[in-house]
């Protein structure tokens, strides 16, 4: 779980994976 806290939270890494699937709109 090193992964997540280099990442700071699970929830960035949501984040960042929600970005990559649906980007957000200019």
């Amino acid at each position: 779980i090193d992964l997540i806290r280099q990442h700071g939270s699970i929830e960035e890494i949501l984040e960042n994976i929600d970005t990559n699937k649906h980007p957000a709109p200019e």
